[in-house]
């Protein structure tokens, strides 16, 4: 009777953990001391990699900042030690074993300059810190196995310092300046003829694609949303006929298709998830 008692209080645990971060495609953020923490939680087996992806305009350009190689199933976290000041777009690009590429939704964080200075400030005031302490142990250190020697040497020491740490002070802060803001994109109507090779079935509603040479060439695919934002990949399609859930968007609407052979865009379309 005890165990059971054990194994049902371990597995109300384990629920209460798994709920204290949200499941995949969503995620939450906490900004600390002008740095970001991401937590998710993956239900998925059989996950090669997750990579961290951040952006600054939400649209495109996401560049991988972290990844975590052959991840548990169960609550992850990532915490993005050098955020830029401003807007931070962040996404997660699952990579599953058979090369199946899925991404998250895309979350937008603010890091006001004020926090970030003063994040700054503190970093400065812990390096003043280390500086005179260092300073202090090269002077005891000198005066031990130096004999008596005239003061100019010493003055010019202390005034290269000084140089070098006001240098070091004006990098900081030019770095520190905040990146002009990101021009908005607004949305364009546009028209397409459907695909016949990539396209939705009008009964159930997930997408069909129909390769028949694809044994013979190196075909791979990617879907993106409105904003041009990745959501899906097959790496390597290694079948004529192929059909993709449609719970593998993180949304119903409109995706645009890119076919590849290679590095060479075969053809580029659009379906609809409903």
């Amino acid at each position: 009777m005890k165990s059971i008692h054990f194994i049902l209080f371990f597995s109300f645990l384990t629920c209460i953990a798994f709920a204290q971060a949200p499941v995949l495609p969503s995620m939450s953020l906490v900004t600390s001391n002008a740095q970001n923490k991401l937590t998710w939680t993956c239900q998925f087996d059989g996950v090669k990699s997750i990579s961290i992806q951040r952006s600054a305009d939400s649209v495109r350009n996401f560049l991988a900042i972290g990844s975590l190689s052959a991840p548990k199933k169960g609550i992850q976290t990532y915490t993005d030690l050098h955020p830029v000041v401003g807007k931070n777009y962040y996404r997660l690009c699952v990579t599953f074993s058979g090369d199946l590429q899925w991404f998250s939704n895309t979350y937008k964080v603010l890091v006001d300059s004020l926090t970030f200075a003063k994040a700054m400030q503190d970093a400065e005031k812990a390096n003043a810190a280390k500086l005179i302490a260092q300073k202090n142990s090269d002077s005891i250190k000198k005066a031990i196995a130096v004999t008596n020697t005239s003061n100019a040497k010493p003055r010019m020491q202390d005034s290269t310092l000084k140089v070098n740490k006001v240098a070091s002070t004006d990098s900081v802060i030019k770095a520190a300046a905040p990146p002009p803001p990101p021009i908005e994109e607004k949305p364009k109507e546009f028209f397409y003829t459907p695909s016949a090779q990539v396209y939705n079935n009008p009964y159930t509603g997930h997408v069909n694609i129909n390769l028949p040479d694809a044994l013979s060439k190196k075909y791979s695919i990617r879907f993106l949303d409105p904003d041009k934002n990745e959501v899906l990949r097959v790496a390597r399609v290694t079948k004529t006929e192929l059909i993709l859930d449609k719970n593998n968007f993180n949304a119903k609407g409109v995706y645009q298709f890119q076919l590849y052979d290679g590095l060479t865009l075969v053809e580029s379309g659009y379906v609809t998830i409903y």
